[in-house]
């Protein structure tokens, strides 16, 4: 919500866990960027809905990790998937999934 405020962004909260499939059809019809801030377990089974396949993004997210990014770009009808550290904070950690 802070970040939404401070961009003057609406924020949708339609989607909750368990939702995944529909969250990803309705990014399907998305144009632009979206961010999306959910629960980790869930984004694994968001990423496998989006990508329509179980072997490219991770199928699992430590609970000690807060410190990675997942993008999904649009590439014509499908999507790529790729990995980005913060590197932030003291402690981020550059290794991905």
């Amino acid at each position: 919500m802070p970040i939404a405020e401070v961009l003057q962004l609406d924020v949708s909260t339609a989607f909750h866990k368990g939702g995944e499939a529909e969250l990803a059809r309705e990014l399907d019809q998305t144009q632009g960027v979206v961010l999306i801030a959910c629960e980790h377990h869930a984004l694994c089974q968001l990423a496998n809905d989006l990508l329509r396949r179980h072997d490219i993004s991770p199928q699992d997210w430590p609970d000690e990790r807060f410190d990675l990014i997942w993008v999904f770009k649009r590439a014509g009808a499908s999507w790529n998937f790729k990995q980005v550290p913060q590197m932030l904070l003291k402690g981020d950690a550059s290794p991905v999934l």
